[in-house]
């Protein structure tokens, strides 16, 4: 491994976050235009069942199968892609619907394709997030999202959302172990730095699995609004 390669993991997140600090100029993270391929497998993904997952990407599924565990009452999906996950949400008993948002139009589209039940899809950047007056969230998922926003990005978001909390809502977030090399990737989170993240912004973490080997996931309660 050359000089430059060890040290990549350390410098390519710093370098976005000192051009956006000094430039406010952020990349463009629209991986479905950008990476066909990964569209593509996003795709065959859906169209497998649960026990095909799990058989077929068994890291995928350590990651996917936690978090879906942790959801119940009304969910709010941020970042759901194409529904990956979305559909095994919606299927739970415990969970009456999900609004799924994605920041982009093509994940979205290929979601409504799917009519799947319980599921409202909403196209919507993240710094532009609205519901209805009245709506409550029991669960907000957060998953393979936190990485992919800048720190406005993701103060915007958990402003939009907070008023539709319900009392007790829970969080279930997750993120690359350090940093994963992706291109539309901007920040990278260690265990330590992402356990303080989550409890100064979400919650304390109550809850954490890393059975998939590249993802921390982990899960809490919002804290309770100030009055």
């Amino acid at each position: 491994m050359g000089f430059y390669a060890w040290l990549r993991p350390t410098l390519r997140p710093l370098t976005l976050h000192m051009r956006w600090l000094l430039l406010r100029n952020r990349i463009d993270r629209n991986q479905w235009v950008h990476q066909p391929e990964s569209a593509v497998r996003h795709r065959q993904w859906m169209e497998l069942s649960w026990d095909d997952t799990a058989a077929a990407y068994p890291d995928y599924f350590a990651r996917m199968s936690v978090s879906v565990g942790r959801t119940r009452g009304s969910v709010l999906e941020l970042g759901c892609g194409m529904g990956n996950m979305t559909r095994w949400i919606a299927g739970r008993d415990e969970v009456t619907e999900v609004t799924a948002v994605d920041g982009f139009n093509e994940a979205i589209n290929e979601l409504r394709s799917r009519n799947l039940p319980k599921v409202h899809a909403m196209a919507a950047h993240m710094t532009k997030l609205q519901f209805p007056a009245g709506r409550k969230f029991d669960t907000v998922v957060l998953c393979e999202l936190i990485e992919h926003l800048y720190p406005d990005e993701e103060a915007a978001m958990l402003r939009a959302i907070r008023p539709h909390l319900a009392e007790g809502a829970g969080w279930v977030a997750s993120v690359p172990i350090g940093w994963l090399e992706d291109p539309h990737h901007v920040r990278a989170f260690s265990r330590e730095r992402f356990t303080r993240h989550l409890a100064r912004h979400y919650g304390p973490v109550e809850g954490r699995d890393e059975s998939s080997g590249y993802s921390q996931v982990a899960w809490g309660r919002f804290h309770r609004p100030q009055l």
